[in-house]
């Protein structure tokens, strides 16, 4: 679970609206099968279930055999010029075309995850 913030950046400013996108990090189909999504609310704040992550898998790196998180990507879109509530989906058609800010994360089963998303606006 990720319970996170969005504000413009560099201000305290909410942002409503953002698409909050999750994806296992360097997954052969990463960007393609978000393993969770999430829209904020008007305080610009959102809870994005990421269902599906063991408690135990294989370890990532090297140096360890079994591991209890994933590594993951946690990506902010945001359209300036929406208004009213966005259409998720719509959103992540045009993902590649929006103010966006991306962060690099481990997630574990059964841990809460918070973080503030700052996404850089004019």
């Amino acid at each position: 679970m990720i319970r996170a913030t969005v504000r413009k950046r560099g201000t305290t400013e909410p942002l409503k609206g953002a698409l909050i996108r999750v994806t296992k990090k360097n997954g052969p189909a990463a960007e393609k099968n978000p393993l969770g999504r999430g829209l904020t609310d008007q305080r610009g704040e959102a809870l994005v279930a990421v269902p599906g992550i063991p408690v135990t898998t294989f370890g990532e790196d090297e140096r360890s055999v079994t591991s209890n998180e994933i590594d993951v990507t946690i990506a902010t879109f945001f359209d300036p010029n929406a208004s009213g509530v966005p259409d998720p989906d719509d959103l992540e058609a045009r993902r590649t075309s929006l103010k966006t800010t991306t962060t690099d994360t481990r997630l574990a089963s059964g841990r809460i995850f918070s973080m503030t998303l700052e996404v850089p606006l004019p």
